[in-house]
């Protein structure tokens, strides 16, 4: 998704590595866009992004306890649906 942003907004081009395919981004706005790129894997622990408020002010935000926390209240059926076997 961010390869797709990022082409639009800036020309340029963004190729997530092979090991990582998947990106967490935060993008900061002032007369440039300034982009937070982490590549991540399937399996990685999740690292805290920043979430812009304005273009000088952010707040982190905890994606991996954010996560486990939302994770915990799933119930059991719903666990069995959607874990990989």
């Amino acid at each position: 998704m961010h390869g797709e942003v990022w082409g639009r907004l800036m020309a340029g081009d963004f190729h997530a590595p092979a090991a990582k395919p998947l990106t967490l981004v935060a993008y900061a706005v002032r007369r440039t866009v300034t982009a937070f790129v982490e590549p991540i894997g399937v399996g990685m622990e999740l690292i805290d992004m920043p979430l812009f408020l304005t273009p000088d002010l952010y707040v982190p935000v905890p994606l991996e306890v954010t996560y486990h926390q939302a994770w915990s209240g799933v119930p059991q059926r719903w666990r069995r649906v959607i874990e990989v076997p």
